[in-house]
């Protein structure tokens, strides 16, 4: 679940921000919608992307590897899992009712801007903290409320160093649906899975990335030429996938879908 959070205003002369490209300014802001109260995300770039930049075709294992080398986030593992942190996310969001999710080393914590010892004062911060450390005080975070939800545990990295996963493929089908109007997956059937788990070996995340970008941008496949709209059944066929891929649908007219 998305949360409220803060933008400080000297983020934007803060000399290492301002050295990243474009979309890895936004994506950098929309980590914090993102993580929990302490600044850690289930490190999956496809899940990301389709959250924060659902409707650009950009690559996002590319844009969080230049985050990651420009010291904004931190790739972690913990259990067989994969995390990130946002570097010092706690000096600059006051979440009024904190909670706790993923699970974080001492190193992680202090990379995120906790204090490990309650009683003093926070760590020292870390260079090039965000925002411009030139600022007064950090911006207090307002209306955050705290959010019971449930957070999948199978969730695991969708970078080229791990396999990418159906549960990662459903969500992001599932945040690209709902944000289109399209039918999102309420039940993944064993048909579907076995379907799903055959495009998974098939596709990469990047080519993952590219047709969901291409269907919110198709009118053809929005439903807005016809009455039929795409959804999650008609991309795992190997054909449909690789037609939408490839442009078919950029400008498909109603009357040759398959």
């Amino acid at each position: 679940m998305s949360r409220i959070r803060s933008i400080h205003p000297g983020i934007w002369t803060d000399e290492q921000f301002v050295s990243l490209s474009s979309f890895a300014r936004l994506l950098f802001i929309g980590i914090w919608n993102e993580c929990d109260d302490k600044g850690l995300f289930p490190w999956s770039p496809l899940q990301m992307k389709m959250r924060v930049l659902p409707a650009d075709n950009v690559d996002a294992v590319a844009l969080m590897a230049e985050l990651e080398a420009n010291g904004c986030i931190r790739k972690y593992e913990i259990g067989g899992k994969s995390y990130g942190a946002v570097r010092n996310f706690a000096k600059f969001q006051r979440p009024k009712a904190p909670n706790d999710i993923h699970p974080a080393t001492d190193e992680i914590l202090v990379f995120a801007g906790h204090s490990l010892d309650k009683s003093t004062k926070a760590s020292e911060p870390l260079p090039n903290d965000f925002p411009n450390p030139s600022e007064k005080s950090p911006q207090m975070e307002d209306g955050e409320e705290e959010i019971k939800e449930k957070i999948e545990t199978n969730v695991s990295c969708a970078s080229g160093d791990a396999p990418l996963t159906v549960e990662e493929v459903v969500e992001g089908w599932n945040t690209t649906a709902a944000s289109l109007g399209l039918a999102q997956i309420r039940k993944l059937t064993p048909v579907r899975r076995k379907k799903a788990q055959a495009q998974v070996r098939r596709f990469a995340l990047e080519e993952w990335q590219s047709v969901f970008a291409k269907i919110s941008q198709s009118p053809f496949l929005l439903g807005q030429t016809g009455g039929w709209r795409c959804d999650f059944d008609f991309i795992l066929s190997e054909n449909n996938f690789v037609k939408i891929l490839e442009g078919k649908y950029d400008r498909q007219s109603p009357g040759s879908r398959h």
